[in-house]
């Protein structure tokens, strides 16, 4: 049995690293308003620009751009979002392995955003396409640009044949689904029969001109999305996470206190009966 001395040192210990997780569930849980925010502002920004694309690309049979093509090689690169911090749970861990396991179909190199993510593929060998980008403390959309802007011009030199965009999607703050979305050449819904409520439109410029500038836009909008549902994310697996954690050691103090208690007792016990003990001897 741990002596009185060893319990209190464990109670004290314990005391202070849930003041540590109760500090860092309030600083995820305010972060986590401001984050909400944001997967709420540009997910209709998203989803418009996705239907316009895909108004585009269903009206129209003779559009040809080399970003649209589909390829017959398989060289996948996987554009993956993880967070540059952890103690978010499982958070980061299930983006990777969602990916691993996607990834084994194809000849596949990876774009990690995200110090986890960089640290995870390199630490087990898997191919980079560079050294990676860490994600910030705040989804940054000169950062997104880079990124696209490097991705269009590695896949028209054909470096690769199918770009994917890895990611968490933020359902609650106990839920974060890990998604992956073809990026290039798009992927709208169902292949390209997606079912717009926009009527057929004649487009100044021509279909093809516009498709120019809106292609970079589209996929500057949905790597920006998947940015910001991964913030959201993160913030909230770390939230939940801290909160457990909290609840543990008040769990933990419960049960050692009682022990301490009980150490307590038995050591004023055992010196009363040796009080008595020697006193009965005296007489």
């Amino acid at each position: 049995m741990q002596s009185v001395l060893d319990i209190k040192r464990r109670i004290r210990s314990i005391k202070s690293t849930e003041k540590i997780t109760r500090a860092m569930k309030m600083v995820a849980a305010a972060k986590l308003k401001s984050a909400e925010s944001l997967v709420k502002e540009s997910r209709p920004y998203s989803d418009t620009i996705k239907e316009v694309f895909a108004n585009i690309m269903a009206h129209s049979d003779t559009i040809k751009h080399p970003l649209l093509e589909v390829r017959e090689g398989n060289k996948a690169c996987y554009v993956v979002i993880t967070a540059d911090r952890g103690l978010a749970g499982g958070f980061n861990t299930n983006i990777m392995r969602t990916t691993i396991d996607h990834s084994t179909k194809h000849d596949s190199v990876f774009l990690p955003i995200g110090k986890k993510g960089r640290d995870y593929l390199l630490f087990r060998g898997y191919n980079l396409l560079n050294k990676g980008y860490l994600a910030g403390d705040k989804p940054d959309v000169s950062l997104v640009q880079n990124v696209v802007l490097d991705l269009i011009n590695r896949y028209e030199k054909e470096e690769f044949d199918i770009v994917y965009l890895v990611y968490s999607r933020y359902i609650s703050p106990l839920s974060q689904v890990p998604q992956i979305q073809r990026i290039l050449p798009a992927e709208l819904a169902n292949g390209n029969n997606i079912e717009t409520k926009y009527a057929q439109h004649i487009y100044e410029p021509s279909a093809d001109n516009l498709l120019d500038n809106l292609i970079p836009r589209y996929l500057i909008s949905q790597v920006y999305k998947g940015l910001v549902e991964n913030h959201a994310g993160e913030l909230g697996a770390r939230m939940t996470a801290m909160e457990n954690a909290t609840k543990n050691a008040d769990e933990m103090i419960a049960s050692l206190t009682l022990q301490y208690n009980r150490a307590r007792q038995a050591a004023i016990t055992q010196e009363i009966t040796e009080i008595v003990g020697g006193a009965e001897a005296l007489s």
